[in-house]
């Protein structure tokens, strides 16, 4: 054995030696972009289910849904629970000292005007953000909950509040409505803990530039590393949000969501069939709309179908919301 092993070291450069790092080094930094995601403490939807979502969606809004890949749903919060909602924001904005602030920007620079343009070259979003997590003693399956008001001890989540605690619940719960209510463009939903609470800085500027919840790139165009790094931002399904602004907002102050509906495949060999003399390339999506972000309305979208632009705003703007994981349909 021993004139064996002295021939196999005879053959141990110091290449090999940077070989196994380099191997080494890229196997750490493979695994480590595998293991980066939001969703290893993910639930599945049934376990989110929460009575005042349940009330709230309805079969009709299931259905607007597929249809149009886009509802909003009005008043999801009563007044009194909007404001209630928006005092506890503003609580947990001043849960840290003077010197740190909860709210942190998304760290990508420039800035929007209030029709939508960027004015900054790589300019995407403007809007600062924290991450909330749901209170795991509230009455998440309580079917007296209301307005998430009297159901959550304050004292045991000072940071998040009973008011906010009820919105998270809410948002959460949307994934456990659409599989009671057989929504079909999506399944096996999974819906994490963290839920991304955002402010808009009434400053005229803050806005986020047009985009696409999910990630629909490939792996060739992304490469292997950025590929698993965006392995949650390539599973969204589902984008729920929850606006927590002030009633008084118009649609003066800005801040306006503006969607552009991809197009299914039924819609594009539509219009091709349609065209007598059809473009090079048929427009991919239909015309753009907005969508006001008004105090207490969730909006609920397809990530796959609804690319969109929050426009700048002259006054803070709120929105809390969870992206729910899932598996598209084949189309």
């Amino acid at each position: 054995m021993l004139p064996k092993a002295r021939a196999l070291f005879r053959h141990v450069t110091p290449d090999t030696f940077v070989a196994l790092s380099l191997f080494s080094g890229c196997s750490l930094v493979l695994g480590e972009a595998y293991c980066r995601t939001e969703l290893s403490d993910a639930e599945a939807a049934n376990d989110c289910s929460y009575a005042p979502t349940n009330r709230l969606v309805t079969s009709v809004h299931v259905r607007a849904l597929e249809r149009d890949g886009v509802v909003v749903i009005p008043n999801a919060l009563t007044r009194r629970g909007l404001r209630n909602a928006r005092e506890d924001v503003l609580k947990y904005a001043s849960s840290k000292s003077s010197s740190a602030s909860v709210f942190e920007s998304a760290d990508v620079g420039g800035e929007a005007s209030a029709d939508g343009e960027s004015h900054a070259t790589g300019s995407i979003r403007q809007d600062l953000v924290c991450w909330l997590r749901p209170n795991r003693s509230s009455a998440t399956n309580s079917d007296s909950a209301d307005d998430g008001v009297d159901e959550v001890n304050e004292e045991e989540n000072p940071a998040n509040g009973p008011s906010l605690e009820h919105c998270i619940d809410l948002v959460r719960g949307v994934a456990s409505a659409l599989t009671d209510l057989n929504y079909t463009d999506s399944h096996s939903h999974r819906v994490p803990l963290q839920c991304q609470l955002a402010l808009y800085k009434g400053d005229g500027r803050s806005g986020y530039a047009r985009h696409l919840d999910r990630c629909d790139a490939t792996l060739g165009e992304l490469g292997l590393l950025e590929y698993l790094r965006l392995s949650d931002f390539r599973g969204r399904a589902v984008t729920v949000i929850l606006y927590l602004n002030d009633t008084s907002r118009t649609k003066e102050d800005g801040g306006q969501l503006r969607c552009w509906l991809r197009k299914d495949d039924h819609a594009q060999r539509r219009a091709e069939t349609d065209e007598k003399d059809p473009p090079a390339e048929i427009e991919k999506f239909w015309p753009a709309f907005d969508i006001q972000p008004t105090g207490g309305s969730m909006l609920i979208f397809d990530s796959d179908r609804l690319e969109h632009q929050v426009l700048a705003s002259v006054k803070d703007r709120y929105a809390l919301t969870v992206w729910i994981n899932g598996s598209h349909r084949s189309k």
